[in-house]
């Protein structure tokens, strides 16, 4: 009950506000008194003279220009870069699979051998290395691109 009595009483300040404006609002004036005195303008008049004759539209549009001009060089460069770092992180991803290939088959190796080992077996292995293993090597070997 405490807390719907003061919002009751910050709504009804709040009504009370508006009505004290809307009730002077009439009585301000958008313009300013000519100063018909006769003395000189301060120096804060002349600046605004001065920088009420610029080209600011003028000016809006050669920013504007310049501006969507750097924005696009800028664009271009990191997109350039973006490349440049895609192809060095292919390239790390090349160099990860081929010594993951090379771990594998050195694995694969000592396997057979412990195998043949555990096993208490001779097991007649041919000298000839399988066609696969070979074409693995030769990929291997070969330098990337």
């Amino acid at each position: 009950m405490y807390h719907f009595v003061l919002q009751i009483l910050i709504m009804l300040s709040l009504g009370v506000l508006v009505y004290l404006a809307a009730r002077k609002i009439p009585q301000i004036s958008d313009t300013l008194p000519e100063d018909t005195t006769g003395q000189p303008k301060g120096f804060w008049h002349q600046i605004e003279l001065i920088l009420g004759r610029l080209p600011l539209d003028k000016f809006d549009i050669a920013i504007s220009q310049f501006l969507e001009k750097n924005i696009r060089k800028m664009k271009l460069t990191l997109a350039r870069f973006d490349n440049y770092l895609t192809h060095h992180l292919e390239q790390f991803k090349q160099v990860k699979h081929r010594t993951h290939k090379k771990q594998q088959k050195k694995f694969v190796l000592f396997e057979n051998a412990e195998g043949a080992v555990e096993g208490g077996e001779e097991q007649g292995r041919s000298t000839e290395m399988p066609e696969i293993v070979k074409k693995e090597e030769e990929d291997l070997s070969k330098p990337a691109k």
